[in-house]
Parts: structure tokens; C-alpha cells; sequence
């Protein structure tokens, strides 16, 4: 099976999971229905934003939708510590490369510095 093929499957695994039809799972995460038919078909790949979309609003870890390792759900702990900016801001940082995270870090610390 295709990587393609494995992120359509857990994509369908995590609207099944979360017990809706997949209208109510398109307005749950804001992807539009059309786009969500496409990705379940095959027709498009599922774009960074909207997997994140996904991760964010179901609690789905990262690494388990996209490469299918560890489990499915984020440890609830974690998702009681962080908001859902600061989620989305990590799982956009783990999505990056190694240089994009030296790049990042590298930015917070300007940031931080000037705001102090």
C-alpha cells in the first residue's frame, strides 16, 4: 500500500472514529466537503493545513495520521496543557524539516529577545 493509500486510510479512519457522518466532519474542522470526497477517493492529497485541521480538532497524533506510527490519539495530558495555538504551532514545527526547526528556534529567540 501507497503512503497516499495509508493517509486515506487513517483520514477515513479518524472520521469513523469520531462518530460522525462526514458532513458533520467536514464542518467540524472547516475542509470542505468536496475537498474531503477527493481526498477519500484519491483525487487530491490532503494539503498540511487541513491535516493539521484534523490532528488539532480530533486530538489525532501527528506522526500516527501521517506516517502511522504510535497511536492514534495525542496523550491527553498534553492536550490539557496546551491550547489549540499552541498545538497548532507544534505540530507545524514537527511537520518541518531539520533546518526549518534550527530556523524556527532560531526566530523564537529574536522574537523573545525584542519582546523583553
Amino acid at each position: 500500500m501507497s503512503i497516499k493509500e495509508q493517509l486515506r486510510f487513517r483520514l477515513r479512519s479518524v472520521i469513523e472514529s469520531s462518530n460522525t457522518s462526514i458532513k458533520a466532519f467536514s464542518e467540524q474542522t472547516g475542509i470542505p466537503l468536496r475537498t474531503l470526497h477527493n481526498y477519500l477517493s484519491g483525487e487530491r492529497e490532503p494539503s498540511v493545513e487541513n491535516i493539521i485541521k484534523v490532528a488539532s480538532e480530533f486530538n489525532i497524533n501527528l506522526n500516527w495520521l501521517l506516517l502511522g506510527k504510535n497511536e492514534m490519539y495525542l496523550n491527553d495530558s498534553l492536550e490539557l496543557t496546551l491550547n489549540s495555538s499552541e498545538l497548532e504551532l507544534l505540530n507545524k514545527y514537527r511537520l518541518t524539516n531539520d533546518s526549518g526547526k534550527i530556523i524556527l528556534q532560531k526566530t523564537s529567540e529574536i522574537i523573545l529577545n525584542e519582546l523583553k
